[in-house]
């Protein structure tokens, strides 16, 4: 396992310009059906009735911009989705859908054999053990008080679509968490049924996702006890239950951070699942920047990690051109899935406000070393202990991890800390912190990548 842990040099197969073409035809074919679904939803008189729903200061909106964004949109999507239809009629787009294809079943059924190759004893383990958690996260979703949760039902769910997804007059609206709550509200309309059930489905669901991915690339007792001991902390049980889209980022923060780790696969460890990675990736990334901005912190985590990658590698330009472009992708598709919100609100709510917020150059740096340390205690659930359960959790790690098996120890080596470099990818979102000289938001996906990537 210790070749997954750097950015190596395998001989990547270079994927045909089609299948870029048939993925980003997709994203932005898709993204914008959404937008516009968005806005059809509404007639002018109903988005015109967003400026007194609530007192904020939205944008100076027309009926003009109204309509032509709502063509726009649609227009968009019809001509992408027609010419990915297109291209997928034509035998080498087929083709290259066949390989997607193929590549997404194998995934599964690595994962479905990672999970048979148990003895029968762990696998009941394993079910009690999340049979327990679900327990218990449902008996606490039904005692804790409404809080963030409260105000964006109250306000957004209880609306109708176009102000879940178009009104932002206070930094609360998580935007794509929220409209899955308004589909289960449409359902339900219950506090309860709406806001809290959706939050256990996806955190039962992204656990079982983390656990059978930690599964694969170490042992039933590492991805038990990861997994078990991240979803017990304070703060993971809490958002488990109340999050608001925060557990729908760890389990899109799996599929994007174990895409990467396929994409840097060495030559040697057998054929990558390129395609499937690169569509996980993008795809992973577009909905977690919809259901909550801070996945913008992973994503660069991620893309630097490639980009590091690519530079390690002859003809280095040439490889950084699908991360450069599918980055970019990612951003377009999430700025479509946006187009409602900034047509309505405006950027300035958007990217300006109490939470994101430029500090003083002097101040951000007299700020730093308290807030690093107590954010990473904040994370762990001791907030004063600071950054000392996270250095334990590495020093303890360090030596396994990266052996020739699933959670075995290097014998030539033993005391080389073998997964160094995938715990570091996880931290990589702290430099965009101090370029933008603003904190990074605790509770995402990167605090699960830190307590589990060192297991992988």
């Amino acid at each position: 396992m210790q070749n997954q842990l750097q950015p190596g040099r395998p001989a990547a197969e270079r994927l045909p310009l089609l299948f870029y073409a048939l993925l980003g035809l997709g994203v932005v074919g898709g993204c914008a059906a959404c937008a516009a679904l968005v806005l059809y939803s509404a007639s002018w008189p109903e988005a015109a009735a967003l400026r007194d729903f609530y007192p904020w200061e939205p944008r100076a909106y027309t009926a003009a911009e109204f309509t032509g964004l709502r063509r726009g949109l649609a227009g968009l999507a019809l001509a992408a989705l027609g010419l990915a239809g297109i291209l997928s009629r034509e035998p080498a787009g087929r083709a290259q859908l066949r390989r997607l294809g193929r590549e997404v079943a194998s995934s599964g059924r690595g994962l479905a054999a990672g999970w048979r190759a148990l003895p029968p004893g762990q696998q009941r383990w394993a079910g009690g053990l999340l049979l327990a958690l679900t327990a218990l996260r449902l008996y606490c979703s039904t005692g804790l008080v409404p809080a963030d949760d409260g105000v964006s039902y109250e306000v957004f769910v209880r609306a109708r679509l176009l102000v879940v997804s178009a009104a932002y007059p206070f930094p609360n609206n998580h935007v794509g968490s929220n409209t899955l709550n308004w589909l289960f509200y449409q359902l339900n309309p219950g506090f309860w049924w709406s806001m809290r059930l959706p939050v256990v489905l996806t955190s039962t669901g992204a656990t079982g996702l983390w656990f059978l991915l930690v599964l694969r690339r170490s042992s039933f007792r590492v991805a038990a006890l990861a997994v078990s001991l991240f979803s017990v902390l304070q703060l993971s049980l809490y958002h488990a239950v109340t999050g608001r889209g925060y557990w729908l980022l760890v389990g899109l923060g799996a599929v994007g951070f174990f895409a990467v780790l396929e994409l840097t696969r060495p030559a040697s460890a057998g054929p990558r699942r390129a395609r499937a990675a690169w569509a996980g990736l993008v795809l992973s990334g577009v909905l977690g920047l919809y259901v909550v901005p801070t996945h913008g912190y992973f994503l660069f985590s991620a893309y630097s990690w490639l980009g590091l990658a690519a530079l390690r590698r002859r003809g280095a330009w040439e490889g950084l051109l699908p991360v450069l472009g599918l980055g970019g992708l990612t951003l377009l598709g999430a700025g479509l899935l946006y187009a409602p919100l900034l047509l309505i609100s405006g950027p300035q709510p958007f990217f300006y406000n109490s939470y994101v917020l430029p500090l003083a150059v002097g101040e951000f740096w007299r700020q730093l070393p308290g807030y690093l340390w107590l954010s990473e205690g904040w994370l762990s659930g001791h907030r004063w202990l600071g950054g000392l359960p996270l250095l334990a959790a590495l020093g303890g790690g360090g030596p396994c991890g990266g052996g020739r098996g699933p959670g075995s120890c290097p014998r030539r080596r033993p005391g080389r800390c073998c997964g160094w470099g995938r715990r570091a990818r996880g931290l990589l979102p702290r430099p965009t912190c101090w370029w933008w000289r603003s904190g990074w938001p605790r509770p995402s996906a990167r605090f699960f990548i830190n307590h589990c990537c060192g297991a992988c």
